[in-house]
């Protein structure tokens, strides 16, 4: 089992999605995606960067 969080853009709203997958067959499938807005406080955003976890591919 695999998973990316990532921050998503569409048109002015901005989206916080977490995409989960599995192996099957020796291919990764998407068995699972869930998007929610992000809820700033006043005074802008923060510093972009990773949300957290660590970045690079999907193990074999």
């Amino acid at each position: 089992m695999g998973y990316v969080i990532c921050a998503q853009t569409i048109g002015d709203t901005e989206l916080v999605a977490t995409n989960i997958f599995v192996r099957e067959d020796g291919e990764w499938k998407m068995v699972h995606h869930h998007a929610g807005p992000v809820v700033r406080r006043r005074g802008g955003r923060p510093p972009s960067g990773p949300v957290g976890g660590t970045s690079g591919q999907m193990p074999n």
